[in-house]
């Protein structure tokens, strides 16, 4: 058997990467179905309170994220042509 070759066991109760993608599945699908049967008898003034109030944490979030690093600009001293030296702006 060559390295390119894969061994693959296509019994359900061995192949554990299907068994793991089917439970995966299911669980998905079980949250979908939770989710559909909490908001069916809600109002449509209750879901879209439930919206702002998601678009506020979402904006309060962006706005409280760390700003990434900026290195400043580097100051080094300007030399004019009579040989004296002006400090950069």
């Amino acid at each position: 058997m060559t390295a390119r070759q894969v061994v693959r066991d296509d019994r359900p109760e061995t192949n554990m990467s299907r068994l793991a993608q089917r439970c995966r599945a299911a669980a998905e699908e079980e949250g979908v179905q939770a989710r559909a049967l909490f908001w069916r008898g809600k109002s449509e003034s209750e879901r879209s309170a439930a919206f702002v109030g998601l678009m506020r944490m979402s904006d309060y979030a962006a706005r409280h994220r760390p700003r990434p690093y900026e290195k400043s600009p580097l100051d080094f001293p300007r030399f004019s042509s009579t040989g004296q030296h002006d400090a950069a702006p």
